[in-house]
């Protein structure tokens, strides 16, 4: 999809946490995604989603403050970055899911999902993004017939299950101090390895 004058997000946030937008003249979202599932048995299936794109700003400009080497304020220039990433959009994103069924009334299930490089900001610096990360998820749940129409569901999750130090958000940006960049980033760390038990009643 091309687009004229998207807003996209920079990176920053305002004063008040929200994140700060700004106006593009021309940009596209390309790409494509494929889900399938296999049923191999009567009691294991393996679903997999994976989404290749591109997501690109055409000719982008960004305003930069630029200040003297005791931070006084100089001037704000328009600094031409080319054809640049948009922020916070992987190019490839691939999850999936093995699933057993045993007895009719419990199920196992693994699930994983890789998520490719993020930039934080639109001008594709390698001091401003989100690295790739890899995670993997582990449940067991189980059906209980109470009534007729009734039963129950009890449901076992272990999230993060082998402990991946990964950052999923964050946030940052650039100042020009004494002629040099300097980088500032803020990560949003996910939880370690944790467990989350779930009931549900189904009538």
């Amino acid at each position: 999809m091309y687009y004229q004058n998207q807003l996209v997000n920079t990176g920053k946030l305002s004063d008040v946490g929200y994140p700060e937008m700004s106006n593009v003249e021309k940009s596209y979202r390309t790409g494509i995604e494929i889900e399938n599932e296999w049923k191999i048995t009567d009691f294991f299936s393996w679903n997999i989603n994976v989404t290749f794109s591109q997501n690109k700003i055409l000719n982008y400009a960004q305003y930069e403050d630029f200040y003297d080497s005791s931070w006084n304020y100089i001037e704000t220039k328009e600094v031409e970055m080319g054809n640049t990433n948009i922020s916070y959009s992987p190019s490839f994103v691939g999850a999936n899911v093995f699933k057993f069924n045993i007895k009719k009334f419990i199920t196992f299930s693994f699930s994983s999902k890789y998520v490719s490089k993020q930039f934080i900001d639109n001008t594709n610096s390698e001091y401003r993004k989100l690295n790739p990360y890899f995670v993997s998820n582990f449940q067991i749940a189980s059906m209980f017939k109470l009534k007729e129409k009734t039963s129950i569901e009890i449901t076992f999750i272990i999230n993060n299950l082998f402990n991946a130090k990964y950052s999923s958000n964050g946030y940052g940006g650039a100042d020009f101090v004494g002629g040099a960049e300097t980088s500032w980033v803020y990560y949003y760390p996910q939880a370690p390895t944790h467990f989350m038990l779930k009931t549900a009643l189904h009538f």
